[in-house]
């Protein structure tokens, strides 16, 4: 009896290409969006809630208060917010240079982030959703209208602890807005008179 002797490479089943080297291909694809996933955040800068320091316990708390009403606490009276916000403590300041006669913009301070809360006075009987249209004076607004909640609140981390340097900031931004819409109705003028 004669035996051939068969090589051992001979042996093993050929493997293709593709049952092999597929898993490289969408190792390869992964490693090409991880880099430039992280080419766009070096691009435009991590997130301030990466970063920044602030009072988490609160924002969680605010947040989880605005995520908990389905309209995101539009048109709620004022003291329902200011009690699943904690707001009672909170310092604020008027968000805009002036107030409205039936409104206001507030912002409350915390450290590292800021809430924005613009809230409208309306007669005792009305609401948002059901306003009964009656002669009050504004003293008489102010002294018995109830305040409710005009828009969903804005929570903005911005990292600052002092309420002069938020409020500068914020002051600067409203600047700076005025500017643009100034420059806009400027340019539209020159542009209806030629």
């Amino acid at each position: 009896m004669i035996a051939l002797a068969l090589p051992v490479d001979d042996l093993k089943p050929k493997r293709r290409w593709l049952r092999s080297e597929w898993w490289k291909a969408i190792a390869g694809a992964i490693v090409i969006l991880a880099a430039a996933a992280a080419l766009e955040l070096w691009a435009s800068g991590l997130p301030l809630s990466w970063t920044a320091e602030y009072d988490r316990a609160k924002y969680r708390q605010i947040t989880r208060a605005i995520a908990a009403d389905t309209g995101r606490l539009r048109h709620q009276p004022f003291d329902k917010v200011r009690t699943a916000f904690g707001l009672d403590e909170a310092p604020w300041d008027d968000g805009i240079a002036f107030q409205l006669p039936e409104g206001m913009y507030r912002i409350y301070h915390f450290p590292g982030f800021a809430v924005h809360i613009t809230l409208q006075r309306l007669p005792i009987g009305s609401s948002p959703d059901h306003f009964i249209r009656t002669n009050w004076t504004h003293d008489q607004l102010e002294a018995y209208g109830v305040l409710w909640l005009f828009d969903s609140p804005q929570i903005r981390i911005d990292g600052l602890n002092s309420r002069e340097e938020r409020m500068k900031r914020h002051y600067e931004e409203l600047d700076q807005e005025c500017a643009r819409i100034n420059a806009e109705m400027e340019r539209r003028r020159r542009a209806q008179s030629n």
